[in-house]
């Protein structure tokens, strides 16, 4: 169980963690080490404030208070959704209400409502095989039907072009053209799409970010895409027309293959799957939808 003023612990200890962690600095804060002649950034050697960091965000959730008052943080985006401040937040305190009932976890509630998870749907997503309750236990990966979820945009397309952005201060350094020949879910988009990735030349070296899923030039891809936050669209070269990957699947001769090539699945079948679950979770009608 947690409450408004654990999510308070959290955001203050989360926002330290972006400092060190999601800044330009982070250079200063990831080792680099050589293999294959490309310089790669090595995410496990981390300075002891990192460690003491992720100590307290862990102990965080166990803070409890029970008179707290909700406090959320309400963005602009939904505040005009609906009106006023008083509406969006009279929203949001149902939705974490109803996910502290599912035991969902402290932090997934923001994420969830961000990408419009209906929590009234939990049977019927689980039917589908997404356990909303065990995604809130996972740590990293998510398959297709999971990312659908947490994604603002899925699409079918190819890889087309790729520029490197040398400049050392830069938050991206590869900016992708992606090719989009269908779309699985978002509103209708135009023939290619941007999106950026931290890896790539800075000076003579290059830069891999290990988190990322590699892109590759005429790969045929199904790939599920976020837009940047809006509380990180003032850092260095981001902006709201900027993409980045959630998850990404190759497509070959109409078979879908995870990031470790293993086969998922026949595309049809997968476009079906994913259709099914954006009828069922219904994500236009979120905000008018109570919790």
């Amino acid at each position: 169980m947690w409450d408004g003023k654990n999510i308070n612990n959290i955001n203050a200890i989360s926002g330290l963690y972006y400092i060190i962690f999601e800044t330009p600095s982070m250079r200063k804060v990831k080792s680099v080490y050589k293999q294959n002649n490309k310089y790669i950034l090595n995410n496990l050697h981390m300075k002891p404030s990192i460690y003491i960091t992720t100590f307290l965000l862990f102990i965080s959730q166990f803070s409890f208070s029970q008179d707290y008052k909700w406090e959320l943080k309400i963005s602009k985006k939904e505040e005009k959704q609906f009106g006023s401040y008083e509406k969006a937040l009279a929203h949001k305190q149902n939705y974490f209400k109803k996910a502290e009932k599912l035991g969902i976890g402290y932090k997934n509630p923001d994420v969830f409502y961000q990408f419009k998870v209906n929590l009234n749907k939990i049977d019927e997503l689980k039917a589908e095989s997404i356990d909303i309750i065990e995604m809130t236990k996972k740590i990293g990966y998510y398959d297709y039907k999971e990312s659908t979820l947490v994604s603002d945009i899925v699409v079918i397309g190819t890889i087309i072009k790729r520029e490197y952005d040398s400049d050392e201060n830069s938050y991206f350094h590869s900016i992708y053209t992606l090719q989009v020949k269908e779309t699985l879910k978002g509103k209708k988009l135009p023939e290619t799409l941007i999106i950026k990735q931290r890896s790539g030349v800075v000076g003579e070296l290059y830069l891999s970010d290990n988190n990322e899923s590699p892109l590759n030039i005429g790969e045929n891809v199904l790939i599920y895409l976020r837009y940047i936050p809006e509380a990180y669209q003032n850092i260095g070269d981001l902006d709201e027309s900027t993409f980045y990957v959630e998850n990404k699947f190759t497509i070959k001769s109409d078979y879908v293959f995870d990031k470790f090539k293993t086969k998922v699945g026949q595309i049809d079948s997968i476009k079906n799957k994913v259709n099914n679950i954006n009828t069922i979770n219904n994500s236009d009608e979120f905000y008018n939808t109570t919790f």
